[in-house]
């Protein structure tokens, strides 16, 4: 029934123009799922066929769904690649701002903490003058989140927000430096309850790396003790960051690793030696540095796509249901959006 949906924005054979609507909803999540093609062709159809389900789906009319459809045409702004990156955060901003008037706490929980999360995501990427007061924003949606999601009810979610609010204290440069990264530590060590090497490796040394980045950088307390922990983490992270499946990320982790046992061995009354190899055997060089490569793109890496790169900060999709792309029964099989 999907492929019907007639794409010049008549009715055509659906029997109400609600049914035509959710049609459009269902046909615009296809675009914005779809892998093959352009994707900035796709999610301008995506926007187009969300923006003329809105002109049956009113906020008055239809406030559920009018919110619903906000939400999916905010996706496809924020991951739309081209034109001025500014404007398309905005323009996902002013959507999921428009939703948040309809879906609340109390009536729409599991919407509304979804929205949240999406939202934070815009907050940390959209451009400022004061960077700092995107970054505080995207704390308060990360935590209104963490209201509605659970460790026990809703792990992965649970743990995907506890991971981007650590990485949001850990970019958080301004106020007390040492207790925002004691926050980030924190929230990965909660995110660590949740994943696994086993069960989730690539989630467990994600978190390993960003938690042995704050280890590196704490100066509070016992630095050796810190550098030791940091060292812990990112020797962790390098079990699943093999050389030859993740040589970039492998790469930026053992930068780190080099630079916390240079640091380490150079502190008051620590007697011990810089090792000579990794944990694979592999040399290293005992050579000062100071340079800080940022990890790959996301898109440099495809079997860890599920990360977002900004301005050095790693941002995970949720490994559940992500930004959701609400559907319509009867109008095509359910897909999940696209996810920041």
């Amino acid at each position: 029934m999907i492929d019907s949906v007639d794409r010049t924005g008549s009715l055509g054979t659906f029997r109400s123009p609600q049914d035509w609507a959710a049609a459009q909803i269902n046909h615009g999540s296809d675009w914005a799922q779809l892998s093959t093609g352009d994707s900035t062709v796709n999610l301008k159809k995506a926007i187009a066929c969300f923006e003329a389900a809105l002109t049956v789906f009113t906020e008055k009319a239809f406030p559920t769904k009018w919110a619903m459809t906000q939400n999916n045409l905010a996706n496809a702004w924020a991951d739309t690649p081209t034109g001025d990156p500014a404007e398309n955060l905005r323009n996902a901003f002013d959507c999921y701002e428009a939703a948040l008037r309809v879906l609340s706490e109390k009536e729409s929980s599991q919407e509304w903490a979804r929205i949240q999360y999406n939202l934070a995501s815009v907050w940390v990427q959209l451009p400022a003058r004061d960077g700092t007061t995107n970054l505080t924003s995207a704390i308060a949606c990360y935590k209104a989140a963490l209201r509605v999601y659970s460790e026990h009810e809703s792990p992965q979610d649970w743990a995907a927000v506890q991971n981007n609010l650590g990485n949001v204290y850990l970019e958080l440069v301004t106020g007390d430096r040492e207790a925002n990264l004691t926050n980030a530590i924190a929230c990965y060590e909660a995110a660590l309850r949740v994943y696994s090497e086993q069960h989730t490796p690539l989630d467990w040394a994600r978190v390993e790396r960003n938690l042995g980045n704050s280890w590196l950088e704490l100066t509070a307390g016992d630095r050796a003790a810190n550098l030791d922990k940091a060292i812990a983490c990112y020797t962790a992270a390098l079990r699943v960051y093999t050389e030859q499946e993740f040589p970039d990320y492998r790469a930026f982790v053992e930068r780190h690793l080099q630079q916390a046992w240079l640091d380490l061995v150079s502190q008051p009354g620590v007697k011990r030696d810089f090792p000579t190899n990794d944990a694979d055997g592999h040399h290293l060089q005992k050579t000062e540095t100071t340079e800080t490569k940022p990890i790959p793109s996301a898109g440099a890496d495809s079997t860890d796509s599920n990360e977002t790169i900004l301005n050095g900060v790693r941002f995970v999709k949720t490994s559940g249901q992500g930004p959701i792309s609400w559907h319509y029964p009867g109008f095509g099989k359910p897909k999940k959006d696209s996810q920041l």
